[in-house]
């Protein structure tokens, strides 16, 4: 299917700097708690903002898509990979 090729990519792309806007807000979040500032209230507001997009645009894109494409065994596979929990300070870490 070379023809949704673009839209995966910008799919790909969108939900990637999704996740690094949902790290930089928690980064921010952990620094508002650490320091007692007045920041909290808007950096959560922003984390569920993004969050709510995150998981439309997963729900609604990725995860069909996903369903669509993959075999049973590349789903369970997946699923593995999904549950195992990477040691803390792991590089998989993101």
């Amino acid at each position: 299917m070379k023809g949704d090729e673009p839209s995966r990519h910008a799919l790909v792309e969108r939900l990637v700097e999704q996740h690094s806007q949902i790290k930089e807000l928690l980064g921010r979040i952990d620094l508002a708690l650490a320091t007692r500032s007045g920041t909290l209230d808007e950096a959560c507001e922003e984390l569920i903002n993004v969050l709510w997009a995150h998981n439309a645009l997963e729900e609604g894109s990725a995860y069909p898509w996903l369903d669509g494409h993959l075999t049973e065994i590349e789903v369970q596979t997946l699923k593995r990979r999904l549950e195992e929990k990477p040691a803390p300070g792991s590089s998989s870490e993101s």
